[in-house]
């Protein structure tokens, strides 16, 4: 009998060992994880980008990816709703990860870690998407989240618009700067995003902010979260159409246009006579969606 106990009891404290590994792995804070530098250059290590949907507003957030930087597969969407979605993932092959969670699954591979593919990715069975960049040098890529929308025909032209740093700070700015790497686009009607990765220079028309400097996201309060954006006037083919647009400066409670004027706005864009703002998670508000705004002032325009 006694022989019979200290097994039951044997038994317990590993199912309970192992829960707790479990539970570990899943709620582990993955936004506070740091990139091990030791897997800058290999297939493992950490990812980071957004999430969405070409159409439901709430779909739509920031990823965290942890493929084997401290050992195991996990995964974190941080919903501009607040909802956080956890994910655990199990290894297909060396490159190939299946994450799954209580709202749905992707399918991650890191063949290429310079360009990760996500694919099968469905959450709250709406097929989405997911973009991503690879964490390096001991820091994690900014990313800042926003949407657009045609001024006066806000129901029926409209995405989301989100930016991806490129983790490699830049000395001559300030903030924690980094260097955008990708615009990432979409648009009503089309599921598949838009990516941009070349951008246009500052030139000498562009007032104060200098001649020659490629945009940059800037994390302004140093609490990890970007919150400012240095862009002067660009111009990309997105989806095939020519698209004109320009992000403001956001400087101590202040937007400034690229000539250093003040302005209410994140910037503006236009496309084939059409033209709108973009919204973005820039102060004095967390970014919850054009819809649900409880400020008459734009977060944001392009």
């Amino acid at each position: 009998m006694k022989k019979l106990l200290l097994s039951m009891a044997v038994v317990a404290m590993l199912f309970s060992c192992s829960k707790d590994s479990v539970e570990t792995e899943t709620t582990a804070d993955l936004t506070q994880m740091t990139p091990s530098k030791s897997l800058d250059d290999k297939t493992d290590g950490m990812y980071v980008g957004v999430f969405g949907h070409h159409e439901i507003k709430a779909l739509h957030g920031k990823i965290f990816i942890n493929v084997n930087n401290d050992g195991n597969y996990t995964a974190k969407i941080e919903m501009v709703n607040g909802d956080h979605i956890k994910f655990v993932g199990s290894s297909i092959n060396n490159t190939n990860i299946h994450f799954t969670s209580d709202r749905g699954s992707f399918d991650y591979d890191t063949l290429n870690f310079a360009t990760p593919v996500a694919s099968n990715v469905f959450i709250d069975n709406e097929e989405s998407y997911i973009v991503t960049v690879k964490a390096k040098n001991n820091l994690v890529p900014h990313v800042l989240l926003g949407t657009y929308e045609e001024t006066g025909n806000e129901a029926n032209f409209y995405g989301n618009w989100d930016m991806l740093g490129d983790d490699i700070p830049n000395p001559a700015f300030c903030c924690n700067s980094q260097g955008l790497a990708q615009l990432v686009v979409t648009h009503k009607g089309t599921k598949g995003p838009f990516v941009v990765t070349s951008f246009a220079p500052t030139g000498p028309s562009d007032g104060c902010m200098g001649d020659g400097y490629l945009p940059h996201l800037f994390d302004t309060s140093d609490d990890g979260v970007c919150d400012a954006v240095f862009m002067s006037a660009q111009n990309n083919s997105i989806g095939g159409n020519n698209t004109n647009y320009h992000v403001n400066i956001w400087v101590g409670g202040q937007y400034y246009i690229d000539g250093c004027g003040a302005t209410t706005t994140f910037g503006t864009w236009s496309i084939g006579g059409r033209s709108g703002l973009v919204y973005g998670a820039i102060p004095p508000a967390p970014f919850v969606g054009p819809e649900l705004r409880n400020s008459n002032t734009p977060l944001a325009g392009i």
